[in-house]
């Protein structure tokens, strides 16, 4: 499974849930979407096997793949990687290596980089979310800075039609609670997180009134 996943262009690939039982993926990718991503590895007998077992443990019994739907991605900060599969681009974080299969795919382990993988999920009030995705589409300075000075790398915000929102980054730190600290020592940061309050279910800033789910499953450089 994991040299299918590898070969068919699934990079960086971590799984987080919550509590309730609600999963997030994230993986990078050179394909153009989610759709043809998923494509690739349904032509694969070892995938195939995979979704049926994890099928069981779905609310309706279905294959993860069918129970998945892909969250609009409105936000990155981050570095480009370097992957077999992709276009050649310049990161400080990934270099071409030979690679061998894992043997440990458990999350909440640090990277080979280092860099420790968080996912946490908020919630944007419906009515203002086109709102949010327009104010993210031209970030003030001082936040990319305070983003990039604290430690953060490849920070993603997706969000679902209800408002539901996964975050994602990678940290020298260790976890949400730890980073925020971090990043709210930033004057562009705070002002980012006083101004997205005003959208929030509860009134706080996504890292304020972020919560940290559990990284269960990691593939990656």
């Amino acid at each position: 499974m994991q040299t299918a996943l590898r070969d068919t262009g699934w990079h960086n690939y971590s799984l987080f849930c919550r509590e309730d039982g609600l999963a997030f993926g994230y993986f990078e990718t050179d394909a153009e979407s989610f759709e043809e991503a998923c494509g690739r590895m349904d032509a694969l007998d070892v995938n195939r096997k995979w979704q049926e077992a994890m099928g069981k443990y779905t609310p309706a019994n279905t294959s993860p793949i069918d129970h998945a739907k892909e969250l609009r991605h409105f936000l990155y900060l981050g570095s480009d990687r370097v992957t077999s599969r992709g276009r050649p681009v310049t990161s400080s974080l990934a270099k071409p290596s030979t690679w061998t299969p894992q043997r440990y795919t458990g999350g909440g382990s640090r990277m080979k980089s280092g860099m420790k993988p968080v996912g946490f999920n908020l919630h944007f009030k419906p009515n203002n979310l086109a709102q949010v995705i327009r104010l993210h589409e031209y970030l003030d300075s001082g936040l990319v800075a305070g983003v990039s000075e604290c430690g953060i790398e490849n920070l993603s915000l997706f969000c679902r039609e209800d408002g539901l929102t996964f975050g994602y980054f990678e940290t020298v730190l260790d976890g949400l609670q730890h980073a925020t600290q971090n990043l709210n020592q930033s004057e562009g940061v705070v002002l980012w997180q006083r101004e997205m309050g005003r959208y929030t279910m509860d009134g706080k800033g996504p890292l304020d009134g972020g919560c940290e789910v559990l990284h269960y499953f990691y593939l990656g450089e």
